[in-house]
């Protein structure tokens, strides 16, 4: 079999487990996965299997587990095709992080048409909503979380029978995901494939959220049933290193935007990350991009609120670091903003100056 046919046939099978059913069978969402998982398996040439006692959430983590199997074939043929037909001057580490990845730009197979591009989108979403999304949430009561009020409310019964088994499957899931980004190793060449593009395009936070998770869970929380993942913390800290300072640092503040949502070491942790890629030397550029816009998308305005999370994030010295050293480094660009003669937004002048009064 041809790669050309082999593509179509992945393609083919994907389309199945997100195709739309015929109106006139209305049917409740279980049972149009289910439907949908059995067409699948027929179409993969697996076994045939009783989804009639499956949950909801079961046929949706089954669809989440096979949308990623399609997505990870297919880049494995969109990877091969690309090496076949490099670029003549691969980008530099550099020129990958000043800009953002399009997912329109050079690279792409030919054979892949419009509506498939469209199809490995909306499998990409399953895979994080119905998969590692749930997974995560399910997990995350395991860890003690902050005493939210002085009053005794009584014991909460929290149900953790399954942890062990989502926490393996998490990590599981989460290890295929980054190797769409990373699959030669965290120092090897990232793939220019679409669906590389779209991972970095739409979702790192997506990634980093369980990644950081995983990788960082402090030594005497970790267990044997919920390790610490090593090997997500240099995936991870990849991951913020070739992207714009702008959006690695939205992604960490949107992470932070819901700490209830998230374990302690998770927010202890995206906050020194987030301290560190202000000392990149697109970091205080990038801060104010991720809290204002940038491009045409630039807001006019600085509202008083936004104008102090800026100046609180500027201030905030990581701990890692000496004060001086620290701004030292900061304080210059922030001034740059200001006395630049180059078309900086007022509402960049306006959040630099703001801060350098705070500090």
């Amino acid at each position: 079999m041809s790669r050309s046919q082999e593509l179509a046939n992945y393609l083919d099978a994907g389309a199945l487990l997100i195709h739309t059913e015929d109106a006139s069978k209305p049917a409740d969402l279980r049972s149009i996965l289910s439907s949908r998982l059995l067409q699948y398996r027929l179409r993969v040439g697996f076994p045939a299997h009783d989804y009639a006692t499956s949950s909801l959430d079961e046929v949706q983590q089954e669809t989440a587990l096979e949308a990623l199997d399609v997505i990870e074939h297919v880049q494995q043929i969109l990877d091969e095709d690309a090496g076949l037909n490099p670029p003549l001057r691969p980008p530099t580490e550099e020129e990958t992080a000043s800009r953002r990845l399009q997912e329109d730009t050079p690279g792409e197979m030919p054979r892949v048409g419009t509506r498939d591009l469209m199809q490995l989108r909306t499998l990409l979403s399953i895979v994080f909503k119905w998969g590692t999304e749930p997974l995560l949430a399910r997990i995350q009561p395991a860890w003690p979380g902050k005493q939210t009020s002085s009053v005794y409310r009584g014991p909460k019964l929290i149900d953790l029978t399954n942890t062990p088994e989502d926490y393996a499957l998490l990590v599981s899931l989460m290890k295929r995901l980054f190797a769409l980004v990373f699959p030669r190793g965290v120092q090897g060449t990232i793939p220019q494939t679409f669906i590389t593009k779209t991972v970095l395009t739409r979702y790192v936070t997506e990634l980093l959220k369980p990644g950081i998770t995983l990788g960082w869970v402090p030594k005497n929380l970790s267990s044997e049933a919920m390790p610490v993942i090593d090997e997500l913390r240099p995936l991870a800290m990849r991951l913020l290193s070739i992207l714009p300072a702008s959006q690695t640092i939205a992604s960490l503040g949107a992470i932070l935007s819901n700490p209830s949502a998230i374990a302690p070491h998770v927010q202890r942790t995206c906050g020194s990350l987030l301290s560190r890629q202000l000392l990149r030397p697109d970091g205080v550029h990038g801060l104010f991009a991720a809290i204002f816009g940038e491009g045409e998308q630039v807001q006019d305005d600085a509202p008083l609120e936004k104008l102090e999370h800026v100046a609180r994030i500027l201030t905030a010295v990581p701990a890692t670091i000496k004060p001086e050293e620290y701004y030292t480094t900061v304080a210059p660009r922030i001034l740059d903003l200001i006395s630049s003669e180059e078309n900086v937004p007022p509402a960049y002048r306006r959040a630099a100056a703001f801060s350098l009064a705070r500090m």
